[in-house]
């Protein structure tokens, strides 16, 4: 495991990778893999730098 999640905690975004620009976005998926062997991933996340 490298980290956990809670659903319904807020996410702060500390660093600039992917997001040079403010008004930039990049979208993420986190994938698992499960006891049986098959994957699953996570609902789309999209983080958008502020602007200012």
């Amino acid at each position: 495991m490298i980290a956990t999640f809670p659903a319904n905690a807020p996410a702060t975004w500390t660093r600039n990778w992917g997001l040079t620009a403010p008004g930039s976005s990049a979208t993420f998926k986190l994938y698992t893999q499960t006891e049986q062997g098959n994957e699953r991933g996570s609902n789309a996340v999209t983080v958008t730098r502020p602007v200012g």
